[in-house]
């Protein structure tokens, strides 16, 4: 992928996403030595029919809603760790985009780290999401962070496993 279009889809994911978590309810940064910050996993589904078909748990990444974030810093030591719980929808021109918010307060650093612990899929599923053990280790800086919005999203592609 070009940086171009790499940097189209995370303005257009954190835009997104901005609109979802707008209803978390964050509140304002008061400690200077912690930083807040939100994002999502999310995943697209590509479909003519938007968000409506998608209606049976075999069929949804209940696993986006389940996943481990664990933040640590550059030494490796875990400074947090956060799980979505909810997995919310949103329509798209040409399909579906499922998203799993998070909001987590760190220690203030010069660069995070964050990795992802997928939960076992359902073993009465006949097919499962597998996207979110694609999902690899990621790195940035406090600074990448503060222009973004101190937003962080994570995009994980949308597999599934039919066994």
């Amino acid at each position: 992928m070009n940086t171009t279009t790499h940097r189209t889809n995370r303005v257009a994911a954190l835009v997104v996403c901005a609109v979802v978590l707008s209803s978390c309810g964050a509140t304002p940064q008061t400690d200077p030595d912690t930083v807040a910050l939100s994002g999502a996993i999310y995943t697209d589904f590509r479909t003519d029919q938007g968000c409506s078909e998608y209606t049976e748990p075999a069929h949804l990444p209940l696993a986006l809603a389940g996943v481990v974030l664990t933040f640590t810093d550059e030494g490796g030591e875990v400074v947090g760790s956060v799980v979505p719980g909810r997995l919310d929808r949103m329509d798209l021109a040409r399909g579906c985009r499922f998203l799993a918010p998070y909001e987590i307060a760190l220690p203030r650093l010069d660069r995070y780290h964050v990795d992802f612990d997928a939960p076992d899929p359902d073993p009465g599923l006949v097919g499962y999401f597998d996207g979110a053990n694609a999902l690899q280790p990621q790195e940035t800086t406090l600074a990448e962070l503060e222009l973004d919005g101190m937003t962080w999203i994570f995009e994980a592609p949308p597999q599934f496993v039919v066994p």
